[in-house]
């Protein structure tokens, strides 16, 4: 099963995140979008594993903040040329959210990779010196700019959005489908 351990945002910030996304695949072809199944969150890594949701959080959570603080601060677009988690597509267009690698993120990103039950298992995303935190927000077909962008929204370009732990299932694309462990209290 591939697990992502993840800080997902505020519910303010996570749906000014899924609108912004939203209005960024107008006129396109969406491969994928945040939404429902499909929710905005900041990777620390995405394993393949075996091993209990249960007990992999719970060692999570003993080394790790239960809330961080990020800034979003700027939109990325990106070839997306090899489909991760999927079955082969031709080429996208991905749309980022782009985080600066603070140092309590980037120390969260490393003790993830030193917990019981991830250190030992197969990990699928760029960590270590390749670690770039980000949100995926969108994909959509060909290589080809949004048809609309806009950069004012204070909604998304914030500072200090908070996230929680969370443990869940990662989909076709990266996508964070459901929390198994942690996150929001409902």
């Amino acid at each position: 099963m591939r697990l992502g351990l993840v800080y997902l945002p505020a519910a303010a910030a996570s749906d000014a995140m899924v609108s912004f996304a939203h209005d960024l695949v107008v006129g396109r072809e969406a491969r994928m979008v945040v939404g429902e199944n499909a929710l905005p969150h900041l990777t620390l890594l995405h394993v393949e594993t075996d091993a209990s949701p249960a007990l992999l959080f719970e060692a999570a959570k003993a080394k790790l903040p239960p809330r961080l603080r990020f800034d979003v601060v700027s939109l990325g677009l990106l070839r997306y040329d090899t489909p991760y988690n999927a079955e082969p597509a031709p080429p996208a267009t991905m749309a980022w959210l782009l985080v600066p690698n603070t140092e309590a993120l980037r120390a969260a990103e490393r003790a993830s990779l030193t917990l019981p039950g991830f250190r030992d298992a197969e990990v699928t995303t760029g960590n270590r010196d390749a670690f770039v935190p980000h949100l995926t927000i969108a994909m959509w077909e060909g290589h080809l700019p949004p048809t609309t962008f806009d950069p004012t929204r204070d909604d998304v370009f914030t500072k200090g959005i908070e996230g929680a732990l969370a443990l869940g299932a990662i989909g076709k694309n990266g996508t964070f489908e459901r929390v198994l462990a942690g996150g929001w209290p409902a």
